[in-house]
Parts: structure tokens; C-alpha cells; sequence
């Protein structure tokens, strides 16, 4: 996987990959001044590690599946633009995630009929996003059905926890270091900043 603004022509990126029981991670400079000493950034953790963490995460999010329980979800129109923000693979099989995305704000009101669209938590397992939004006695929750006998449902606040514990533990926070301290790097944040009030706007 390939981190990096989405930006025509960038070559500055945090790969990552798994190798041996180990998810990696490196900073991917071929911009046109050479990055200062000590770089590339690079490491490793622990697969096991990382994937026993990540399902302790979901363990606490399985709720009893509730079929004929009604949900919001995207209209088509919305889906798609939301669409062209998730990550993309290309021929190689590298996946590409936009650091965009994870600035983007959603407008939630349900009442926007170009917006949103009211279903049964059942339909969400034949139709695109997958997942939906429902009013609870807790709060505003985000719901995914995984099968007719179990869904995870858990708060918008906590959507991002596992993308952020991956982002954590594999780099993210060198790799904004590193594009503050280097030319190409900064113009690169400064695009990306731009991006992401284009993205409020929508």
C-alpha cells in the first residue's frame, strides 16, 4: 500500500507491505533534491502483533444480527463521489490510499433526501456501501451486517480506530515529519491542505 497526497506527478509516498511475519514500512523519495541524512524512514512491527490488536478491536464492536431494523445509507449519486476517495489498486496490485480521505467531513443530516436513503439492515448485505447509519438509544451508530446471525456496529468516533492504528504503527507520523523537512515535501502538504478544503466544501 502506497500513502501519499493525491496529487498528479508525486513521487514522495509511505509504502507498506508484509514480509515474513512482518509488516513493513519506507518512505519512497525519487523527487528532485536528495532527502537529508538518515533517511529513507523505515521499520517494522510484528504481524501477529498488529493483527491481534486489530481483533480485539472488532471483537468489541459484534452485536446480535437485527435484520428488519431500519438504517440510513447513501444515495447512488453520494456513494459514487465518495467512491473516488477510497483507495484504488493498480495493475501491480499496489494499493493507493489518499491521505485526503482521512480529513474529509461528511454533512449527516438525514433529512437531505439527495443525501441519504432509508433501509432495512438486511438489505445491506446485497447492496452497495455495505454499511449504513441508525439513530440508537446510545447514539448515532455505524452498522455492518457479516452474516444473518452477527453485525458489528460501532460509533462514528471510533470508525477510523483500526486505519488509524495501522497509520500509527506504520509510519504516518515519520512520514508528515520527514514532508515537513524536505522542499518537495512541504509544497506536497501544502497541495494536500488545499485538497482537503475543496473535499469541506462539497
Amino acid at each position: 500500500m502506497a500513502l501519499g497526497p493525491r496529487i498528479q506527478g508525486s513521487d514522495v509516498h509511505l509504502t507498506l507491505w508484509e514480509e515474513k511475519g512482518k509488516f513493513r514500512y519506507h518512505v519512497k523519495h525519487k523527487g528532485i533534491e536528495e532527502p537529508p541524512d538518515g533517511y529513507p524512514i523505515s521499520g517494522q512491527r510484528s504481524t501477529k502483533h498488529v493483527l491481534d490488536k486489530i481483533s480485539k478491536m472488532i471483537s468489541k464492536r459484534i452485536r446480535r444480527y437485527q435484520p428488519n431494523n431500519t438504517c440510513w445509507v447513501f444515495t447512488p449519486e453520494r456513494w459514487q463521489r465518495i467512491k473516488s476517495l477510497l483507495p484504488t489498486t493498480d495493475l501491480e496490485g499496489n494499493v493507493y490510499l489518499p491521505m485526503e480521505l482521512f480529513s474529509a467531513e461528511m454533512d449527516m443530516d438525514f433529512r437531505k433526501k439527495e443525501f441519504w436513503r432509508k433501509v432495512r439492515v438486511q438489505d445491506l448485505l446485497s447492496i452497495e456501501p455495505y454499511f449504513g447509519f441508525r439513530e440508537m438509544k446510545e447514539g448515532l451508530r455505524i452498522v455492518r451486517p457479516l452474516s444473518q446471525d452477527a453485525m458489528m456496529v460501532w460509533p462514528p468516533s471510533k470508525v477510523d480506530e483500526i486505519p488509524q492504528f495501522m497509520l500509527d504503527v506504520l509510519g504516518f507520523d515519520e512520514f508528515f515529519n520527514y514532508l515537513e523537512e524536505v522542499h518537495e515535501g512541504k509544497e506536497l502538504l501544502l497541495q494536500f491542505k488545499e485538497n482537503v478544503q475543496k473535499l469541506r466544501r462539497q
